[in-house]
């Protein structure tokens, strides 16, 4: 499953925006880090729920590498979101299963249907899946990349500075 990359910023007297790089178009707020947090899960489980009815490809996953480079979004807390599930068109497909395993499915599945079930079987193992990913706040990440970007800036100040001490005075 993709991880997108969910954008929180805070301007003076306002509440928290995000928004999805990857995704035009899907933005919320939220009063707190955490409120807006949850509603940015909302609204990307939305927003990609209507591109699926649509027909409309997913977008495609930036890395959070390639997102926070650009300089446009260093100012604010990265946050990752798992896609979640969405529900596309239904496919045919040829599965092979164990003769004994398909009748305790059907004894299982009844009026819905063993396509039905196999399909609420495969979401639910899927979404428990997603669950174990990690979905930190990166805010400590992003805090480490600007002090690993202070002290390389530092080191480059104090290098030079001693340079200039070394260097003869004429």
């Amino acid at each position: 499953m993709d991880t997108y990359v969910a954008l929180i910023r805070k301007a003076r007297d306002s509440d928290y925006s995000v928004d999805f790089p990857d995704v035009p178009g899907c933005v919320t707020a939220g009063k707190d880090l955490d409120e807006a947090l949850a509603f940015a899960r909302e609204a990307l489980a939305g927003h990609l729920q209507l591109l699926a009815e649509e027909g409309e490809p997913l977008p495609e996953a930036s890395s959070l590498e390639a997102v926070m480079d650009d300089p446009e979004n260093r100012d604010a807390v990265a946050a990752l979101v798992p896609a979640p599930m969405v529900r596309g068109k239904a496919v045919r497909v040829n599965v092979m299963l164990d003769e004994y395993l398909l009748k305790a499915i059907d004894k299982l599945a009844g009026d819905r249907g063993r396509s039905e079930f196999l399909a609420e079987a495969a979401r639910a193992r899927v979404s428990g899946a997603q669950r174990q990913m990690p979905a930190e706040t990166l805010a400590a990440a992003t805090a480490r990349r600007r002090q690993a970007a202070e002290v390389a800036k530092r080191s480059v100040v104090g290098r030079a500075k001693r340079r200039s001490r070394r260097a003869p005075r004429r």
